[in-house]
């Protein structure tokens, strides 16, 4: 039986479990909000399948979804994204045809634009990738320039090497684990680790200055 002490502990316990199981949810039910909330959506056409597609941009990640098949790339894996494409193209049917239809003449003075975003970018296994997408209005491209330029703090044109820092930060993280697992598992000697990432899988361990006899 417990005492009337232990049944307050227990309750405490709970309580406090309780809460901080609501305070976790409310927290990402927060973020999600904000995500959703900072998400621009656009359409355009992707390359080089010249399909239609729909582009979701936020600042976690940039989801491309063509023909329902989704492509998500974490904007913390992008390493550069450039804008180019023609703002004019030469319509030769138009200037053949000229003579005989003077409408087709006229039309000659129109403009077609291209505004070609290639967004670089390593994958889960660190190898370079891109992803190139068209828009043939200047509208929506005017919108989405500046937004990857934000999200992703870099401009137009410009590299950086901190996704493949990361990844090899990452990547040297998980050797050291794995060889820290091995000698607990083989050495007679106990080891303590030290953790500097969020994820409990890839805490670094060094060994103690003096080791101990384990039992």
């Amino acid at each position: 039986m417990l005492t009337s002490k232990e049944h307050i502990i227990i309750s405490n316990r709970m309580k406090i479990i309780f809460y901080s199981l609501i305070l976790f949810i409310s927290y990402l039910l927060e973020g999600s909000a904000s995500q959703a909330s900072n998400e621009k959506k656009f359409d355009a056409i992707c390359l080089p399948g010249k399909n239609k597609c729909r582009v979701y941009l936020n600042p976690s990640e940039l989801r491309i979804d063509e023909k329902g098949t989704i492509k998500s790339i974490p904007i913390n894996q992008i390493t550069s994204w450039k804008l180019g494409g023609k703002g004019t193209k030469s319509d030769i049917g138009k200037i053949l045809y000229a003579p005989l239809f003077p409408p087709a003449a006229m039309s000659l003075f129109t403009s077609s634009h291209q505004y070609i975003f290639t967004i670089n970018y390593l994958d889960s296994e660190g190898i370079e990738n891109f992803k190139s997408i068209l828009f043939r209005n200047k509208k929506p491209a005017d919108r989405f320039s500046p937004y990857l330029g934000s999200v992703t703090g870099l401009a137009n044109g410009s590299f950086t090497k901190k996704p493949q820092y990361n990844l090899n930060q990452k990547e040297a993280a998980l050797i050291s684990n794995n060889l820290a697992i091995y000698l607990r598992k083989s050495s007679i000697y106990s080891y303590i680790a030290k953790c500097e990432l969020n994820a409990s899988y890839t805490c670094l361990s060094y060994p103690i200055f003096r080791p101990i006899i384990t039992k």
